[in-house]
């Protein structure tokens, strides 16, 4: 089926997968276009997947239950010699900023994924 409708996403990062994913998930005929030299990566990490997050991965075709990051079910709190004073239940799943783009870099074709170096 040819898509009758075609999108240039300017800006290939995680909110430009995002938005181009979701584009052709409905249908559109999708390129992005990034201005960098190199695949972006090792952009920070120290990133709580909150169930938005999850959810967004969901609507765009993609499981955030396989492999998003490290789980983990409480938090401790220590003293300065290292000494646990509190635990508390927290569940969460911990990821980076470099494990969700790439997760969404791998689910868009590379073939409609272009670096563009500045003029």
């Amino acid at each position: 089926m040819k898509a009758s409708r075609r999108a240039l996403v300017i800006g290939g990062s995680i909110s430009g997968l995002f938005a181009a994913l979701a584009l052709a998930r409905h249908g559109w005929d999708v390129e992005v276009f990034e201005r960098v030299e190199s695949e972006l990566a090792g952009r920070g990490a120290g990133i709580v997947a909150q169930p938005q997050l999850r959810g967004v991965f969901r609507a765009v075709g993609l499981d955030p239950d396989v492999e998003l990051g490290v789980e983990i079910r409480r938090r401790r709190m220590l003293d300065r010699d290292g000494g646990m004073i509190a635990e508390t239940e927290c569940p969460q799943t911990l990821t980076s900023w470099d494990r969700l783009f790439r997760m969404l870099r791998d689910a868009f074709p590379a073939a409609r994924y272009h670096r563009v170096l500045a003029l």
